[in-house]
């Protein structure tokens, strides 16, 4: 039985591991403003291009 669920356990895991992998090869984009649109690709680099105002960003620091 211990052989059993060790078993099942190292395959929930593998299966697991399979689908994050999966999920995290894929490019994925969209839009982030009127003008605005993102790119998050299989390595991790975030790409944000275009021009004006970014859905629900808002800052409360002043520079000047």
């Amino acid at each position: 039985m211990k052989t059993v669920l060790k078993g099942l356990t190292v395959l929930m895991i593998v299966c697991a591991a399979l689908f994050c992998a999966g999920a995290l090869a894929e490019v994925q984009s969209g839009e982030c403003g009127t003008d605005l649109t993102w790119e998050l690709d299989d390595r991790g680099v975030l790409t944000i291009q275009g021009t004006g105002s970014m859905y629900g960003y808002s800052t409360t620091t002043s520079y000047g």
